[in-house]
């Protein structure tokens, strides 16, 4: 991330720049720690998969989002990949 947006941040919050830092990493590395906790990877039915919270909304920049179409169509890319690689 840019130093110059961390220290208008903080000169804003009145709040050191090493902390306003510290706070956004930690926001990104929470996000993407309940991405990673979905259960994607495995073998799921379309029932299952619709009782999972498969979004995440991040004010300014809209809401991240996987429905079920797009999973198996990455799913076969993947497995046409793997099968390539053999």
């Amino acid at each position: 991330m840019n130093n110059e947006i961390i220290k208008k941040a903080a000169l804003q919050l009145n709040l050191p720049p090493k902390y306003v830092w510290g706070v956004y990493k930690a926001y990104w590395m929470a996000i993407n720690h309940l991405i990673s906790e979905l259960p994607l990877k495995e073998d799921i039915t379309k029932e299952e998969f619709d009782k999972i919270k498969t979004s995440v909304n991040i004010p300014s920049l809209g809401k991240f989002y996987v429905d079920w179409e797009h999973l198996q169509s990455k799913k076969r890319e993947h497995e046409r990949y793997k099968r390539k690689g053999n």
